[in-house]
């Protein structure tokens, strides 16, 4: 007969093939056309609702994937990370509040969740790889483990907890997603993710991702106590103010208008652009202000169209 150990074996692989069935009734949909029509009809028909159908947004993708390292310390954040479990207090019992939505690209701006998984995925991805985002995913799965990640990723997120007071009130849930974006350019997923490109340098010293070796992940102290006063001087230098003269998205502008002669904001807009490009420039920025100590635009105000 079989030993023990072939039997846990095969037990583990009855086990995943009967989560990939039970995820597949959930997340899948069958289309069978019983019609008396013609074969060549029917085809065309196939390819009509193909040509309309809507494809899977980066929110899903994110939610369903189940084997990248990144995805699951991701989603082991929003589970567990004080700032993004649960949910904040329902308005009533029927409508969920989550922190955190799990199915969106990028949270609506009425909506009680503070952001999207697919933001929190990509901010940790930011802070393992730093610019280096072509490394592979196989590759990155070899060389790091999940709970490494998420050790990093918890120094990240609790730093903006204990250095950024919206972050505390959203904490403690006396501020919720809908009026955050009101208040604050922190509210941008692509300011956090400017922010995690410099705590890559200023909390992980860029690892390396040419070797073969496993990446080391240890928190620099040092570089956590710098990056935490980057995010309180960034406070007021991120705030938004009324502005009458605009009518859409919301009626606000940035405080600090030399964010605007970085050319990194469109004129009047609260939240930066977000091409690569422009997200590097900003990383670029933020973490010079953090190594450097002070807050000045100057090196990157934009004139002639260089930096």
């Amino acid at each position: 007969g079989a030993s023990d150990n072939d039997l846990q074996r095969l037990q583990s692989v009855i086990d995943a093939i009967t989560h990939d069935i039970s995820r597949f009734e959930r997340e899948t949909i069958g289309v069978q056309i019983i019609a008396n029509a013609n074969k060549s009809l029917q085809q065309e028909w196939f390819i009509t609702m193909s040509d309309y159908q809507k494809p899977i947004g980066r929110g899903e993708s994110v939610r369903m994937d189940e084997k990248t390292n990144l995805t699951n310390a991701a989603k082991q954040i929003v589970s567990s990370h004080s700032l993004f479990a649960g949910e904040f207090p329902r308005i009533d019992e029927e409508t969920p509040n989550p922190r955190v939505d799990e199915r969106k690209d990028n949270v609506a701006r009425g909506s009680g969740a503070i952001y999207s998984l697919a933001n929190i995925r990509d901010w940790v991805a930011t802070l393992v790889l730093g610019s280096k985002s072509e490394t592979s995913m196989d590759k990155l799965d070899e060389l790091t483990s999940v709970d490494q990640i998420v050790d990093a990723a918890n120094a990240f997120f609790d730093a903006l907890v204990e250095s950024v007071p919206y972050f505390e009130q959203l904490n403690t849930a006396t501020l919720q997603g809908a009026e955050f974006r009101k208040l604050n350019g922190f509210s941008s997923p692509t300011i956090i993710r400017g922010l995690a490109l410099a705590a890559n340098a200023e909390l992980l010293d860029s690892p390396s991702m040419e070797s073969n070796d496993p990446i080391d992940l240890e928190v620099n102290d040092a570089g956590l106590a710098r990056f935490k006063k980057l995010l309180s001087s960034l406070v007021s230098e991120l705030e938004y103010m009324d502005d009458p003269t605009r009518t859409k998205p919301q009626k606000k502008r940035m405080k600090q208008g030399e964010w605007y002669a970085t050319q990194l904001f469109r004129a009047g807009a609260t939240a930066p652009q977000s091409g690569f490009q422009d997200r590097a420039r900003l990383g670029t920025m933020l973490t010079e202000w953090s190594q450097k100590g002070t807050i000045d635009f100057a090196p990157f105000v934009k004139t002639s169209g260089r930096a």
